[in-house]
């Protein structure tokens, strides 16, 4: 299973971490991802999510 979220597509992102002296170097920031488990016609699935989606789905759903 992939890290990325299936509604919103977010995924791991490349910043520059600049220190004092200005050397830049990669940083990488991953975002809040939960993984839940969804019915899918006659199992469930386990997914990876961001909580914002997560946030999204109980609000349609409940």
């Amino acid at each position: 299973m992939s890290k990325i979220c299936l509604i919103y597509k977010k995924k791991t992102i490349f910043k520059n971490k600049i220190s004092h002296s200005n050397i830049k170097s990669k940083k990488k920031c991953k975002f809040n991802s939960k993984k839940i488990k969804i019915w899918y016609k006659n199992y469930f699935k386990k997914i990876t999510i961001s909580t914002l989606s997560l946030k999204f789905l109980k609000k349609c759903l409940f």
